[in-house]
């Protein structure tokens, strides 16, 4: 990969909007982070204004298409809800015009930023312990987008190949000009775990709290867990989670009231004030039914994560998850009071439940599960687990249920799966006044190339020799 951006001019646009007063008191000509107070306003800056792949739902079974919405409106996510090879393009073969596919140019310049943060930190003013709590934060992001790049344009990780498989370019310099080849997926992996091993030993040498608009320890933890989960390492999962849920807290849901909250110890870390979809979906893509159905009336969930809309006849329906207090117009459609996206004591559970399935330990599985759903049921009596069944696919149910509509986690979770399914999306023909023409199907199926993501074309004209995925061509049948 080729960056065509100067790492000044990255760091000078971040501080702008990061660290305003700073940059009242400092020439121009010379300007840099100089405190540790700068290099953290900095950092909070560039995860409030933080976006993951904005469509990553549109690519999952968790979404359906509604026939009788103006097709017009659902335009712009034709190549993405169909998975066509060329994502960002439309019917005509120009720019869509889509939102969905900024991933990689987003990642990569926090990427940048934090590079800049760990390389020039220590000659910050402040103390010891300040400045490795500010590089611990921004080794811990840097993986974190790793980990989102990896599982976005890397190869789904398979241990027989993952040496010689194609991962994402590894910057980890502050270079400028520089020409990278894409690491494998075990050398991406090396390096996510490795950061979050070196940051989690920063903060516990740092021993700095603040809030939870900032990466910690326990973040650490959780990502962790969440790398050794997605690269089969049983062991070491258990072992993270554990951290993670002996210094953590469940919360019960509550329909009609924020669930994340800066009191609410299930959330451990929280990013992004910008809303990455709309609530109340105008684009005739919702959620699937047989999502929405598998919460049962006795479920918290259902009410604290999704509202329903009466379109003639029937009900449609729409996350609350990207719901934000200074956007609702409603407040009993408010899911948070903090970001958009969040990690939570919750998922501990799900990756240690996940890692003792694979290990047959059934019992201790299903105990992590029940306890989750104590949480979530409106009493323990109503809590339904078919222990009878495949415990791993009882686990991987309820990891759907619980992480729906945040981050990446149901695409990447499908990608990774042994069996995954075949997801099916019918997308309907309208005329202007929305009556129904026809409709086209299409399908990914289990083994399908394009559970990989093309990269993407800014980047593909920028760098000419960057090698890309195989994907194919998607027609309706």
């Amino acid at each position: 990969m080729k960056k065509y951006i100067l790492i000044s001019t990255v760091i000078f646009m971040s501080l702008i909007s990061s660290c305003s007063d700073f940059l009242k008191e400092t020439d121009k000509d010379q300007l840099r982070p100089s405190t540790t107070e700068h290099f953290t306003a900095l950092i909070l800056g560039e995860m409030k204004a933080f976006e993951l792949f904005m469509g990553v739902d549109y690519l999952t079974d968790n979404v359906q298409g509604v026939a009788n919405s103006l097709q017009e409106s659902r335009e712009t996510k034709w190549g993405i809800f169909t998975w066509q090879r060329e994502m960002e393009l439309d019917r005509n073969g120009e720019d869509a015009q889509s939102t969905s596919d900024v991933a990689w140019q987003y990642l990569y310049k926090k990427i940048a930023v934090m590079n800049y943060v760990i390389d020039f930190a220590d000659e910050s003013v402040g103390s010891d312990i300040e400045k490795k709590s500010v590089k611990a934060s921004a080794i811990f992001i840097r993986a974190y987008c790793y980990f989102n790049l990896t599982n976005l344009y890397g190869i789904p990780y398979n241990e027989a190949t993952a040496k010689v498989d194609l991962g994402v370019p590894l910057r980890i310099n502050t270079g400028i000009e520089q020409t990278y080849n894409r690491a494998s997926v075990s050398e991406s992996y090396d390096l996510i775990i490795s950061d979050l091993l070196t940051a989690k030993n920063l903060y516990a040498e740092s021993g700095v709290e603040r809030s939870k608009w900032h990466p910690s320890e326990m973040a650490c933890d959780l990502l962790l867990s969440r790398a050794y989960l997605y690269t089969e390492n049983w062991d070491k999962t258990i072992d993270y989670a554990t951290n993670v849920i002996d210094k953590g807290e469940l919360s019960v849901m509550v329909s009609n009231t924020p669930f994340i909250t800066s009191e609410n110890k299930d959330v451990i870390y929280s990013i992004s004030t910008r809303q990455p979809m709309t609530a109340e979906s105008s684009d005739g893509l919702w959620v699937a039914n047989d999502l929405y159905y598998l919460y049962n009336d006795n479920d918290l969930r259902r009410a604290a994560f999704f509202q329903s809309k009466l379109a003639g006849s029937t009900y449609n329906h729409f996350p609350r998850k990207y719901s934000r207090v200074s956007m609702a117009s409603d407040a009993s459609s408010v899911y948070s009071s903090l970001g958009i996206y969040n990690l939570r004591v919750s998922e501990a559970y799900l990756n240690r439940a996940e890692a003792y399935a694979h290990k047959k330990e059934d019992t201790k599985a299903t105990a992590d599960i029940t306890t989750l759903l104590t949480k979530r049921y409106t009493s323990v009596d109503d809590i339904v687990i078919d222990n009878q069944g495949d415990v791993l696919s009882m686990v991987l149910l309820e990891r759907r249920k619980e992480l729906c509509f945040e981050e990446c986690h149901r695409w990447f979770d499908l990608r990774r799966m042994k069996n995954r399914p075949e997801i099916v999306h019918v997308y309907g023909l309208t005329d202007e006044s929305g009556n129904i023409m026809g409709e086209e199907v299409y399908t990914l199926f289990s083994n399908d190339q394009n559970y990989t993501l093309g990269i993407p074309l800014k980047e593909r004209e920028n760098n000419p020799l960057i090698r890309n995925n195989e994907r194919l061509e998607k027609l309706p049948l």
